[in-house]
């Protein structure tokens, strides 16, 4: 994981296969280079998109979007603070991968119901 996302601030998003939630090639992956746990989050790749139309849109750049417009989500519904949409997001997230956040899937697959 390297700048901006290994920043204890952000949110690192790894990707997965969409039918199958299988870690991608090219995801993200941790530690950082202090030895912190990342990415912190893992979403959808190889999804359809208005632009992209049937041709997958796949890789981070996929699965980043995804957290954000959660995190947005989560935003507009209430007055949450940055920490607390962090919290809900790595709370719901469904844990893939190693039991805990781990230097592959962080908590888990992006997941809000």
């Amino acid at each position: 994981i390297g700048i901006p996302s290994d920043a204890a601030e952000a949110i690192a998003v790894g990707a997965t296969m969409a039918e199958t939630d299988v870690l991608e090639a090219f995801s993200s992956r941790g530690p950082t280079n202090d030895g912190r746990i990342k990415p912190d989050l893992t979403a959808f790749s190889g999804v359809s998109t208005a632009t992209y139309g049937s041709q997958a849109f796949s890789g981070t750049s996929a699965a980043a979007p995804h957290v954000a417009g959660a995190a947005g989500l989560l935003m507009a519904k209430t007055p949450y603070t940055t920490a607390q949409v962090r919290t809900i997001l790595e709370n719901r997230a469904l844990d893939l991968g190693s039991s805990g956040k781990d230097n592959l899937y962080g908590y888990g697959r992006l997941y809000l119901k």
